[in-house]
């Protein structure tokens, strides 16, 4: 199981240059872990540069790869992270 640090999720979506070992795990869909957690940082973060297109489908890829954390849910932290930036 992988798990990708929310600071490479940001530069992925970005589309900066990152190694091609970090575009690889990402893409192994089959071995990725994203944590609730990782979701709403990527998500937080493009809300607070004006980038709400990207923070939007942050958040709906791999949906079925994001970890719930103590009964929090992504809608949850989405929710959360949107209450902060508005």
């Amino acid at each position: 199981m992988n798990i990708v640090d929310p600071s490479l999720w940001i530069e992925y979506f970005l589309e900066n240059n990152i190694d091609q070992s970090i575009i690889d795990t990402i893409k192994d869909t089959g071995n990725l872990c994203i944590p609730v957690i990782s979701l709403y940082e990527v998500y937080k973060k493009f809300l607070s540069i004006g980038d709400s297109e990207k923070a939007n489908i942050a958040v709906s890829l791999n949906r079925d790869k994001v970890t719930d954390t103590a009964g929090v849910t992504s809608e949850c932290l989405v929710c959360a992270a949107t209450i902060r930036w508005s």
